[in-house]
């Protein structure tokens, strides 16, 4: 399914919205909704997908991969909270930091949203 842009002004309507009101009337310009340009995302995965940390070592940042590569993401989000010390990027989906207190294996839920909104899972240990 590709993802769509609504030009301004889209659908035929006898009905205009004006700041202050709205006043009867067809809007004849209207059109049809046109693709995305560039690449829509289908995928993306964390590499490797489980993370053993040590508390007081900086991680390398762990990158999403993004397939196929080049395709726009709009945003990232994560639930639960990362350990403290590490910082999830929400316009990249990067984790970087210094772990600071130790956690058991937990499993996180990362969402891109794109067109449509797309779910990986990364686990992350400190010890």
């Amino acid at each position: 399914m590709a993802p769509w842009i609504f030009p301004k002004r889209q659908w035929k309507s006898n009905l205009r919205w004006y700041p202050g009101g709205v006043t009867s009337g067809l809007i004849e310009d209207a059109a049809e909704p046109t693709p995305y340009p560039g690449s829509h995302l289908t995928s993306f995965v964390y590499s490797p997908a489980t993370l053993a940390l040590t508390v007081g070592v900086a991680m390398s940042p762990a990158v999403p991969v993004i397939l196929p590569a080049g395709a726009r993401v709009v945003v990232f989000w994560i639930t639960p909270n990362l350990p403290a010390g590490l910082v999830f990027q929400n316009g990249t989906g990067t984790i970087s930091g210094t772990p600071t207190t130790p956690q058991a294996p937990t499993a996180y839920q990362v969402r891109a949203d794109a067109a449509m909104s797309y779910f990986t899972t990364i686990t992350i240990g400190v010890t």
